[in-house]
């Protein structure tokens, strides 16, 4: 990186402002190596506040061939880079230490304006600009050496976190590099570290298997390796829906624009009880992984439904669980109540029960699930306490929300 357009001299070209707002002229501008600085709380110069002000770099690059550059910004509080004048990516508002990480295209011979952005509120202050370019021969030498990848991708502490929204797409640069790597090895799995959904669309067909490890804590490793090499069979279950795209989720409507300057969105919670799978099921909008979703190495047969009906409205319901595949695995059934003509508005069905249950390749287990009175009542406003269903529900039993593999009415 070089301070201007004739390239004699390397680093950036710094304008430092006392306002967060680049006010009027800068009141330093100098000559930063780099841009890594955390002042914590203290001023960015001599003379300058601890607060409330503001940073402009700029800097040009020259291609000396065709590539990828991996751009790397972190602040706290707001940053954004322009190249060439568009906006990049950024994260421009007040908030904790957060990370943004880009894939960006380059042409041979052709140069690149670089403005850096930063500004800080209150509290601490920190900011950090890197650059880096992605050795393709290197990536292809090294993915012709071997007969499986495992990409590990996903976010840390910088990205999400409490008390703060990220992106509901993995970083950029991680999803560009999936689709590369896929493309030089095609045997290709994903693991993937998230708290929560995240946008597979531009990137999942790439992937041979995709593995949502959460955050799996010190001993994650071990765990993921002895699925990765079949040592054991994946038996997780998704707790959430994941959707196709953001707009589909049934809270997406709930969110609308806050005071007049603010940075962040309000939400007015307005799905009332048609929230996660139950939105889903209410709008007919298919997820791309549903409620309850998740593969095994293994396969699994349901059969022999029968509910017994016991005193004060308790219900029992047993069924059987069959290993089909030629792996030792463990499944995790699901049991759905589904209100048949309610009088009040209810979701299509609701988890009431579940059960996981190991099984040797070939055997079959008997299992039980007790309902009480409560798995079949609904808050009736005009009597101000919960009743029961007086028309008949149906039990549902299967493997996710949406794979229903038994039914069976009653009557209570």
């Amino acid at each position: 990186m070089f301070t201007d357009s004739t390239f004699s001299q390397r680093g950036y070209k710094a304008e430092y402002f006392k306002n967060q707002e680049f006010k009027d002229i800068p009141s330093i501008i100098c000559k930063d190596e780099l841009i890594d600085f955390n002042w914590e709380y203290n001023a960015p110069k001599k003379d300058f506040p601890t607060d409330h002000f503001s940073i402009r770099w700029n800097s040009y690059y020259k291609a000396d061939e065709n590539g990828i550059l991996k751009i790397s910004l972190e602040g706290d509080d707001g940053y954004r880079i322009f190249i060439n004048g568009e906006k990049i990516t950024g994260d421009w508002g007040n908030h904790a230490n957060s990370s943004r990480e880009v894939g960006f295209q380059v042409e041979a011979g052709k140069t690149y304006h670089f403005l850096i952005e930063y500004f800080d509120n209150i509290s601490s202050a920190k900011v950090f600009f890197g650059i880096s370019k992605l050795n393709e021969n290197m990536l292809i030498h090294e993915l012709k050496q071997v007969d499986n990848v495992v990409f590990c991708t996903g976010f840390d502490s910088n990205i999400e976190g409490e008390g703060f929204d990220r992106s509901f797409s993995l970083p950029h640069y991680q999803e560009m590099f999936i689709r590369k790597v896929s493309e030089l090895n095609p045997n290709l799995a994903v693991v993937v570290n998230a708290g929560g959904g995240i946008d597979f669309s531009s990137w999942q067909n790439y992937a041979k298997a995709i593995l949502m490890a959460w955050y799996p804590g010190e001993e994650g490793g071990i765990a993921l390796s002895d699925i990765l090499t079949g040592k054991i069979s994946p038996s997780g279950k998704l707790p959430i829906s994941i959707e196709k795209k953001w707009e589909d989720n049934p809270s997406y409507n709930s969110y609308y624009d806050n005071l007049k300057g603010a940075d962040y969105k309000r939400i007015d919670y307005n799905e009332g009880v048609f929230i996660g799978y139950r939105g889903y099921d209410q709008s007919g909008i298919r997820p791309l992984y549903p409620f309850g979703f998740g593969l095994s190495y293994s396969t699994f047969e349901y059969s022999n439904l029968v509910i017994e009906q016991m005193d004060n409205h308790k219900v029992k319901v047993c069924f059987d669980v069959k290993n089909t595949g030629k792996m030792d695995a463990s499944e995790v059934a699901q049991l759905y109540v589904h209100p048949t003509h309610s009088p009040v508005p209810r979701p299509q069905k609701e988890l009431k029960g579940y059960e996981k249950v190991f099984l040797k390749k070939g055997e079959t287990k008997h299992l039980s699930i007790l309902l009480s009175n409560d798995a079949f009542s609904y808050y009736d406003m005009d009597e101000h306490q919960f009743v029961l269903e007086k028309e008949p529900v149906e039990i549902w039993v299967g493997s996710s929300s949406e794979k229903i593999l038994l039914k069976k009415c009653i009557n209570l």
